[in-house]
């Protein structure tokens, strides 16, 4: 168990690594959970996590408490990409009524389905509206978009605006034709009688009920045993792919072609998913797609190596919009290499071109003065730069 822990990925630093674990002394595991033994809200998150499947009741109660506990505005910048996905749905359940940390959850990729459905049935009018046009989202989980149908805080007119992308890209899941509102749904009407008589929000209540179902309801009655029935295990929905898919080695043209049938048999959203776990091989695949948010979503997947951010930059064959987000991407644009081959590519749009060319050394820019195969507007920048900055000191030297 131990030596799954991905102890880099919860944030737990090495000094702690021992006081998270079932052989560390009960006092410290328990002072742990209190927050007691760190200062850093990255570093508690992690440890209180492990922490709530601790054997001690007494441990797994304070860290839950813990999690409760953590201001939204602090802890939703800790919840990244690197996330484990059964942290995310955790966090999720526990936390059933910060919209903050929903918000933040539902723009994680990592974030399972199960995860995602439950959020969106309860996020509030601006939630589900960033969900409608969430297109990566939708494409990766198309199930939301029935959380949406039930959700009565979802406006009419972005579910059809989600409906319509869905439909378009043939995923959209069967749903009744009238949106029944009523079961699982709240009357403003029984929330304001409730909070006059003093009684507990009903809307609350029906989200912990739904809560509970993903604990073991067959647990005693006390409340932390109920994390019993909670799969704490740390592998990700996108790591369900085969290892041909995920792992990195040599290939021949006949493993090569194995694959591509392998891609071309995927929905769009496992495409997505794939995107953000697959190997160099099955990158250059995805690359071809002719649904933009594949490649997009192989832009954004942070695995891309600079050779490749490089060869996409100079693609010639690559939609103008992949192009402007390699040029927007801080990490990609500070690398010289690929400054030159975007402002060289004569489909980057020339609006970011003509932006790269104050970039360029002498001779890169003194090429692009020849090159006409890239619009005019950016060799012509290219041309008066290069007049104003290597004429004139050649002027001088004279």
């Amino acid at each position: 168990m131990e030596e799954e822990i991905p102890f880099g990925r919860l944030g737990i630093p090495r000094a702690l690594r021992e006081l998270v674990v079932p052989s560390a002394p009960v006092d410290d595991r328990l002072a742990l959970a209190q927050g007691h033994l760190t200062d850093q809200l990255s570093e508690l998150l992690g440890c209180a996590y492990l922490l709530a499947q601790d054997p001690s009741p007494d441990v797994r109660a304070a860290a839950a408490a813990t999690l409760r506990a953590m201001p939204d505005e602090e802890i939703a910048p800790l919840v990244t990409q690197e996330s484990p996905t059964k942290m995310l749905e955790f966090l999720a359940v526990l936390r059933n009524d910060s919209p903050v940390l929903d918000a933040r959850i539902m723009i994680i990729r990592n974030a399972n389905d199960r995860t995602i459905t439950m959020i969106a049935e309860r996020a509030d009018a601006l939630l589900c509206e960033r969900i409608c046009y969430n297109r990566e989202r939708l494409l990766m989980t198309p199930r939301v978009y029935l959380a949406l149908h039930g959700n009565r805080r979802c406006v009419d007119e972005h579910l059809a605006k989600a409906a319509s992308f869905l439909r378009m890209n043939r995923c959209l899941p069967e749903a009744p034709e009238e949106r029944d509102l009523g079961i699982g749904s709240v009357d403003l009407e029984d929330e304001v009688e409730a909070a006059l008589s003093g009684k507990r929000s009903i809307a609350l209540s029906n989200r912990e009920s739904g809560a509970l179902e993903l604990f073991d309801l067959d647990a005693p009655d006390d409340e932390d045993d109920l994390f019993h029935g909670f799969d704490f295990e740390f592998t990700d929905d996108l790591s369900s792919f085969s290892w041909d898919l995920t792992e990195d080695g040599e290939s021949n043209p006949d493993d090569e072609m194995k694959l591509e049938q392998k891609v071309s048999g995927m929905t769009v959203g496992q495409k997505i998913k794939l995107a953000h776990v697959g190997n160099k091989t099955v990158r250059a695949l995805l690359l071809k797609d002719r649904n933009k948010q594949v490649t997009m979503a192989v832009i954004k997947s942070g695995r891309l190596t600079d050779g490749e951010v490089k060869g996409i930059a100079g693609n010639k064959n690559i939609e103008d919009e992949v192009l402007r987000e390699v040029a927007t991407n801080r990490e990609f644009i500070r690398k010289y290499p690929v400054k030159v081959a975007l402002v060289n590519n004569p489909k980057t749009p020339p609006s970011v071109g003509v932006r790269l060319v104050s970039h360029l050394q002498k001779r890169d820019l003194q090429d692009l003065t020849r090159n006409h195969n890239i619009p005019s507007v950016i060799r012509q920048a290219a041309i008066r730069l290069f007049k104003k900055k290597f004429r004139s000191e050649g002027k001088k030297k004279k």
